[in-house]
């Protein structure tokens, strides 16, 4: 027996990567250090800038202590370093601090700071925070007016390219949560988050192009991308793969291992 589509899904988005911008100096002479995985060094350039006052130093710091890159992992020095950056202006800061204040990571649970800290960081175009705040007004929706902001939320993440929004925003339209229930508009938001390898979208499209959902029935389709899922980790996609598989002809097999082969010929360019 075929199971439905994935549900919504409610994880946190903890931002803990340096970024990708380039800064001069110390703090950029650091960044290349952290990525060659010379941490002593990068804790090293990182330290002077942040103590002069350098909110992406700081915020770098407060990185290392989080994943516990080079350093001893202590969530109570990482939020110490979050804050200074975060008072500083730093977006990535300010959501990484909203998600410990959120779910008590080194400090008391605090959930009205935690979400003032995402909307402060959304309002910089944070598409990790806006997310949370999908998340948050989804997980504690009492009105239909809860799903509506939730749905806002996911767009304005999804719109920056943030996989997981998509993926939850194409949910919605299945559902009709908070939008109209669209299953052309959920195929879209689907695709986009299964270019970023997205396991629950791919399993979700298969599915649709499985029941004919939005899109016409067609079992190679649904059979590739249930099967991209599959190598992704997605268990419900390893549990179906058999159950399509015995439903397709021969043409549709081989049609199947066509568009399969395409699309991560496609992936890797």
């Amino acid at each position: 027996m075929m199971r439905s589509l994935l549900n919504i899904s409610l994880a946190l988005f903890f931002s803990v990567c340096l970024c990708e911008a380039a800064y001069s100096g110390e703090v950029e002479d650091g960044i290349t250090a952290f990525e060659k995985g010379d941490f002593a060094v990068a804790l090293e350039k990182f330290r002077g800038p942040a103590e002069s006052g350098n909110a992406q130093a700081q915020y770098n710091i407060g990185v290392m202590y989080f994943t516990g890159s080079g350093v001893q992992k202590d969530y109570v020095i990482a939020a110490e370093w979050y804050g200074k950056a975060a008072e500083n202006g730093h977006s990535d800061a300010k959501a990484a601090l909203g998600a410990m204040h959120y779910e008590g990571k080194g400090m008391p649970l605090d959930y009205e700071t935690a979400i003032n800290l995402f909307k402060q960081a959304a309002e910089q175009g944070h598409a990790g925070a806006q997310y949370n705040l999908g998340v948050i007004y989804h997980e504690n929706a009492e009105k239909p007016e809860d799903y509506v902001e939730a749905a806002s939320r996911f767009r304005a993440a999804a719109n920056e390219g943030h996989a997981g929004a998509q993926y939850n925003l194409g949910v919605m339209y299945v559902n009709g949560e908070g939008v109209r229930r669209d299953y052309g508009e959920a195929l879209k938001w689907f695709e986009k988050a299964s270019e970023q390898r997205h396991a629950g979208a791919q399993y979700n499209l298969g599915i649709m192009h499985l029941t004919g959902s939005g899109v016409p029935k067609d079992y190679a389709s649904a059979y590739a991308w249930v099967s991209l899922a599959a190598e992704g980790g997605n268990k419900q996609a390893e549990e179906n793969l058999e159950n399509i598989l015995i439903r397709m002809t021969p043409g549709e097999k081989e049609k199947a291992r066509a568009l399969i082969k395409e699309w991560t010929r496609e992936d890797k360019k």
